[in-house]
């Protein structure tokens, strides 16, 4: 899949990424098929990366910048952590989150 070894992205869907999948895109989350389908035929924004952040006391301590995927056709950014391969959060524009709300008072 992501290199051609036929390994999954994904294995794992946190539940934040269900509950965001769920609010925001308006559906049931894809199953891990699914979503890894999603992902193959979406455009990788960065890798998965360690970074270090100054932290109030002033020291540099280690974190994570997480995988992005951009899939035009459904509209949505998906991050992933590699380290555990767990779809973390889906993020959609301000635009469809409205959509969303509006059809939900509407019917």
């Amino acid at each position: 899949m992501p290199d051609g070894t036929g390994k999954p992205y994904v294995r794992r869907l946190s539940e934040h990424f269900v509950n965001e999948w769920t609010q925001h895109v308006g559906f049931p989350p894809p199953t891990l098929g699914e979503l890894n389908a999603i992902l193959a035929e979406s455009y990788r924004l960065n890798g998965q990366r360690r970074i270090f952040v100054k932290s109030a006391e002033g020291e540099f301590k280690p974190d994570m910048l997480l995988a992005q995927f951009w899939n035009h056709d459904k509209g949505v950014i998906i991050r992933v952590d590699f380290t555990n391969s767990t779809a973390v959060t889906v993020i959609v524009p301000r635009s469809k989150r409205l959509t969303r709300q509006c059809a939900e008072a509407s019917g």
